[in-house]
């Protein structure tokens, strides 16, 4: 009897003694799994943590694959015409500023042979701002060019400076100084399209209303004489152009009433 009792013990020891095991090795078994799931976690923290790859188009590229019919709806003008202003603009700035593309795709500082960052030619620069202006959205230009929407608006402020400092409106300087023989030149197209009926023409003129928000009393003293018949505050844009539809004069401070 006293060999049974002892068998009996050993069995409950044994058992018990696996029970344990079982469970110690289902404990260290969930702890590494806890810790592996918590290295993934970390190590997907930090892949979102690194900066997004970058494959900006060249210049170039991107006008090999656009027919010159869609680039003139696209941008507003011909590649010709895109390729002169930015050659006036390059002159104008200086190839420092305007960093031309041809400047960079023999450097590491080119944004279309960089990972990511990297320069943003001109050219890039130019249609960017020209797509914006001709009613595209930053959610067309972000995957378009590979650029964040804070760069945007950054280059079409840029590209607006550049504008300025390349053109100049010359009718006013034309009225002031009297030169009489530049504007007969302005005027002789438009008397020849129309057959003499529209003789003496200096320009055409229209105008635009561009929404704004409204004005601070900080910022002007009259807020309210901003909001246009419309329905919205805004600037009253006017500009003159010649029969060849190049502007001659614009103002874009005008009230929106």
């Amino acid at each position: 009897r006293m060999d049974n009792d002892n068998d009996t013990l050993d069995v409950l020891l044994l058992t018990t003694f696996c029970l344990v095991a079982l469970e110690t090795l289902e404990l260290i078994e969930n702890q590494e799994i806890t810790a592996l799931k918590e290295h993934i976690k970390e190590q997907q923290r930090l892949c979102r943590s690194l900066p997004a790859e970058k494959t900006r188009p060249t210049w170039t590229g991107f006008c090999n694959r656009v027919s010159d019919r869609h680039f003139r709806r696209q941008f507003r003008m011909t590649h010709n015409a895109f390729t002169n202003m930015c050659t006036i603009l390059c002159r104008a700035v200086g190839e420092e500023i305007f960093r031309p593309e041809r400047t960079l795709t023999s450097t590491r500082n080119s944004a279309s042979l960089e990972g990511r960052g990297g320069l943003i030619p001109g050219e890039v620069k130019a249609a960017i701002s020209l797509r914006l202006l001709a009613g595209g959205s930053y959610l067309d230009l972000m995957p378009l060019f590979d650029v964040s929407v804070s760069r945007i608006y950054g280059i079409f402020d840029e590209f607006l400076e550049w504008v300025l400092k390349a053109f100049q409106f010359p009718l006013t300087n034309y009225i002031n100084g009297e030169n009489w023989a530049s504007l007969a030149a302005i005027a002789e197209p438009f008397s020849y399209s129309s057959n003499g009926s529209f003789s003496g023409i200096i320009g055409a003129i229209d105008g635009l209303a561009v929404r704004i928000r409204s004005p601070r009393l900080s910022e002007v003293s009259d807020p309210g004489n901003y909001y246009c018949r419309k329905g919205f505050f805004a600037l009253n844009v006017q500009a003159i152009c010649d029969r060849s539809k190049k502007f001659l004069w614009c103002y874009t401070s005008n009230k929106g009433s």
